[in-house]
């Protein structure tokens, strides 16, 4: 069920008819690992995890296997699936996000005939990347909005010291192991507040 958005009703304002707001939303749940945020996620009513990580095996879930995600092409495949055919889930949840980062790398390296993702070439890689992290996206917003499904993106988090001033910042990155997620094409696709959730 939706709920009022602004202006909501039955009536018009400004000549135009007024929109109810969904209710679904996109989250982004991160920290470090082993803190519980695939168990928190497991709660969720009516979800199927994309388990790209292939660490939910002892959890009571509705499971995408890890095996029939591991290549670009399989992820997108099981979007498709979830937007195009008739089913009950009300979320959808990638867990984890990062370890989706390695696959995409994957797939940008093989589309620059590259044997690696740093061997495509300077600054090449990572805007190939971020073409392919829209597209990502693009398919979960396709699920909010067509199938009414909550986003569930599940990452780990590492913390990063910077030292380029007099004071030290100090900032969180969603990160594990060499891989560094690029954070902002996550971010700018969930909305703000709450829903950027770390677990401590």
């Amino acid at each position: 069920a939706g709920r009022p958005g602004r202006g909501a009703g039955t009536g018009e304002k400004g000549g135009r008819p007024c929109r109810r707001r969904d209710s679904r939303t996109r989250i982004v749940l991160f920290g470090t690992p082993k803190i519980g945020k695939s168990t928190f996620a497991a709660n969720i009513p009516n979800a199927i995890f994309l388990d790209v990580e292939g660490g939910t095996g002892h959890l009571n879930v509705t499971r995408v296997e890890r095996e029939l995600l591991s290549t670009w092409a399989d992820v997108c495949a099981a979007l498709d699936g979830l937007l195009v055919q008739e089913h009950g889930f009300q979320a959808v949840v990638i867990d984890t996000a990062d370890f989706l980062e390695k696959v995409l790398q994957i797939q940008a390296a093989t589309e620059h005939d590259a044997k690696t993702f740093a061997k495509i070439g300077y600054g090449k890689g990572y805007v190939h990347a971020l073409d392919l992290w829209r597209q990502y996206i693009e398919g979960l917003n396709a699920l909010r909005d067509d199938k009414r499904m909550t986003i569930v993106q599940i990452a780990h988090t590492d913390i990063k010291r910077f030292e380029s001033t007099p004071l030290a910042y100090e900032y969180r990155l969603l990160a594990r192991d060499d891989v560094e997620l690029e954070v902002q094409p996550l971010h700018e696709r969930v909305q703000a507040g709450p829903e950027f959730t770390e677990l401590r």
